[in-house]
C-alpha cells in the first residue's frame, strides 16, 4: 500500500524544514542561525543519515544560492559610499589577499608539499566568501564603512586567487604558460566588466521601460541578468561569483533600496537560495573524517594560517584607515569564511595531483569551522556597528512627486526620475484630496496617479503611487495623520 520515495519532494521537504526550524533551534541555544543550517545539512547529507536521494539537485540549488548571495552584495552596495571608500576597499583587499596567502604558503611548505602545491594551498585562504553578509544586512548594517569596504574587497581577493589558480594549473598541465593564462583571465575580466557595468544596465533599462511596473517580469529579468553575468564569467575562465557580483553593481541604481523589486529579490534569496547554500555546505561534512587525527592536524595548521592572515590584514587596515575596534572585528569576521573560490581551487588542485584526499578533507573542515567562527563573531559585533558608512550627497531612498488635480507635467516626472536614479531611490507620485472637496475629485486623482505611473514606467523608474485624503494639505503630508488613506 505504501511505497518508498526517491523523488525530489523528500529532499525539498527536508531542506524546507531545516530552513524553518534549524536557525530557530540554534538561536534557542544562543548560537547563530547559520550554525543550525550547517549542522542540519550534515545530518541529512550523505555522511549523515543520507536522506537526500539526489545530492546533485541540492548542490545545484546551493551553488545558485551562492551566486544569489554575491549578486545581493553587489546590488545592495551603496555606490556613493563605496566610491568614497575605494582606498579602504583596495587596501584591505590587497592585505587580506597577500597575508593569508603567505601564511598558508609557509604552513604548506613546512608540511612538506611541493612549491606549486604550497602556493595553491596558500591561495585557498587568500579569498573569502560573504557567507555571513546576510546577518549584517538583516540588522541594517550593510551601509557601514567596514562592511561596505569588505564587500568591495571580495572582488579583489577572489579575482587574484583565481589568477593564481590559473597560473598553477597552466604550469602543471604544460598546455599553456601560466603567464598566458593569467593574461587571458585579465582579458576575460575586462569583457565581464564591460558587459556587467555597461551593457547590462542599458538592457535592464530598456526592459524595465517595456514591462513598466510588472512585478513578475522585473524580478525574472533581474534573476536572468545576474545568471547571464555568472555564465559569461565562467565562459571567460572566471568564477561565476565574480560575474554575479558585477551584475549586482551594474544594475544597482536601477533597483531602489525601498522598491518592491528589491523586497522581492531579498525575500527570495533569504527564504530559499542562501539558506539552501548553507545546507549544501553542511552536507559536505564527513563526521568520520573529522575524527581522523591526520585530517584534524592538517586542518588545524590551515586554520591557524587563515585566522592569523585574516586577523593581521584587518588589524593593519584598521590602523591605516583609523577604524574602530568593532569595525576591525566586522572586517575580520566578514572576510574569514571560505567557500566558493576555496572549494573550486581545492578540487582543481586535487585533479592535478598536487595533493591527496587529506588536503581536500582538511579544507572542508576549515570551511565549516571558518563559517562557524565568523557566525559567532558577527552576532557579537554587528549590533554594535553604526549604520552610516560615510557622508554622501544622497537625497534619500524616495523622491516625492506631488501632483495637481488638473495636470501632470512630463518634464517634472522626468526630473523626478533623474533624481531617483542619482539617489538610488524610487518615485512616489502623491495626490492629496481634501475631505471637503467634490467627491468626484477622488477618481480624477486616481487617474492622475495612473498617468504619472505610466509616464514614469516609460522612463524605467519604479513607482509607489499614493493618494491621501485629509482635512488639510499639511495634515495629509504628516505620517501621524490618523485619517490619511492610501488608495492605491
Amino acid at each position: 500500500m505504501f511505497h518508498s520515495t526517491h523523488g525530489p519532494a523528500l529532499g525539498w521537504m527536508l531542506v524546507g524544514v531545516l530552513i524553518v526550524f534549524a536557525p530557530w533551534l540554534s538561536e534557542r541555544v544562543r548560537l547563530p542561525g547559520v550554525i543550525g543550517l550547517l549542522v542540519g545539512g550534515a545530518l541529512i547529507g550523505a555522511h549523515g543519515l543520507d536522506l537526500i536521494s539526489n545530492p546533485a539537485v541540492l548542490q545545484s540549488v546551493g551553488s545558485f544560492g551562492l551566486l544569489y548571495l554575491m549578486f545581493l552584495a553587489g546590488l545592495e552596495l551603496d555606490l556613493g559610499a563605496f566610491a568614497a571608500l575605494r582606498r579602504v576597499a583596495l587596501g584591505f583587499g590587497l592585505l587580506t589577499f597577500a597575508l593569508p596567502l603567505l601564511a598558508g604558503f609557509a604552513v604548506a611548505w613546512w608540511a612538506g608539499y611541493s612549491l606549486a602545491a604550497a602556493v595553491l594551498i596558500g591561495s585557498f585562504w587568500a579569498s573569502h566568501t560573504l557567507v555571513t553578509y546576510p546577518e549584517f544586512r538583516r540588522r541594517g548594517k550593510s551601509g557601514n564603512r567596514a562592511v561596505a569596504a569588505t564587500v568591495g574587497a571580495t572582488i579583489i581577493t577572489d579575482t587574484l586567487a583565481l589568477i593564481v589558480l590559473a597560473v598553477i594549473a597552466g604550469l602543471q598541465t604544460g598546455s599553456r604558460p601560466g603567464a598566458v593564462l593569467a593574461l587571458q583571465i585579465l582579458a576575460g575580466l575586462g569583457i565581464l566588466v564591460v558587459y556587467s557595468l555597461w551593457v547590462l544596465p542599458r538592457i535592464a533599462r530598456l526592459v524595465f521601460r517595456s514591462v513598466g511596473q510588472e512585478a513578475v517580469a522585473r524580478f525574472v529579468f533581474t534573476a536572468a541578468a545576474f545568471a547571464s553575468a555568472a555564465l559569461l564569467a565562467e565562459v571567460v575562465g572566471i568564477e561565476g561569483i565574480v560575474g554575479a557580483f558585477f551584475a549586482g553593481l551594474g544594475i544597482n541604481r536601477l533597483v531602489p533600496a525601498a522598491s518592491a523589486l528589491m523586497e522581492r529579490v531579498e525575500f527570495v534569496g533569504s527564504a530559499i537560495f542562501v539558506p539552501a547554500f548553507l545546507v549544501w555546505v553542511g552536507t559536505l561534512v564527513d563526521p568520520v573524517l573529522l575524527a581522523s587525527t591526520a585530517t584534524l592536524r592538517l586542518a588545524g595548521l590551515f586554520l591557524v594560517a587563515l585566522v592569523v592572515g585574516k586577523a593581521a590584514a584587518a588589524l593593519i587596515a584598521g590602523a591605516l584607515f583609523r577604524m574602530r575596534t568593532v569595525e576591525i572585528a566586522a572586517m575580520f569576521s566578514l572576510s574569514l569564511p571560505q567557500a566558493a573560490a576555496t572549494l573550486a581551487a581545492t578540487v582543481v588542485g586535487s585533479d592535478l595531483g598536487l595533493y591527496g584526499a587529506g588536503v581536500v578533507n582538511a579544507v572542508i573542515v576549515v570551511i565549516v569551522v571558518s563559517i562557524l567562527i565568523s557566525s559567532i563573531l558577527v552576532s557579537r559585533c554587528a549590533p554594535r556597528l553604526t549604520t552610516a558608512a560615510v557622508d554622501t550627497p544622497d537625497i534619500g531612498s524616495a523622491v516625492l512627486l506631488p501632483l495637481s488635480a488638473d495636470r501632470e507635467s512630463g518634464a517634472v516626472a522626468a526630473l523626478s526620475a533623474r533624481l531617483a536614479a542619482n539617489s538610488h531611490g524610487l518615485v512616489v507620485p502623491l495626490r492629496i484630496v481634501l475631505d471637503r472637496a467634490d467627491p468626484t475629485h477622488v477618481p480624477k486623482a486616481r487617474a492622475a496617479l495612473a498617468d504619472a505611473a505610466a509616464s514614469l514606467a516609460k522612463l524605467g523608474v519604479e513607482t509607489r503611487p499614493a493618494l491621501r485624503v485629509d482635512q488639510t494639505a499639511a495634515a495629509a503630508y504628516s505620517p501621524r495623520a490618523s485619517n490619511n488613506r492610501p488608495a492605491w
